[in-house]
């Protein structure tokens, strides 16, 4: 994942009127990264987990290569992708994100 990418998830989540409420390294094994997202009134809470390489001794954000919704992990998205496909993956992922909430 990039700065990037972040940028355009936090974009996208702003646009679509979702607030990242904390963000928070929760996993006492430090392998992900945790940010609790809610509707600006505070419905719809929901967990999105950031994950990376098991193998790093150390997930930053920057380091992950993909989240999903905990509460609905069907809900996810790859950020592998930057260029080609992932603009529409991320718009995908909004789209599941909005009907969810």
């Amino acid at each position: 994942m990039s700065i990037a990418h972040i940028e355009a998830l936090r974009s996208k989540l702003v646009a679509s009127h979702w607030v990242v409420v904390d963000e928070r390294d929760v996993d006492e094994y430090n392998v992900g990264v945790y940010w609790s997202i809610a509707r600006p009134n505070g419905d719809s809470p929901l967990t999105l987990a950031f994950g990376g390489d098991p193998d790093l001794p150390e997930i930053k954000l920057e380091d992950c290569m993909g989240c999903h919704v905990v509460e609905h992990p069907e809900v996810d998205l790859a950020f592998v992708r930057i260029k080609r496909t992932w603009p529409t993956e991320l718009d995908q992922f909004m789209r599941a994100l909005n009907q969810l909430g």
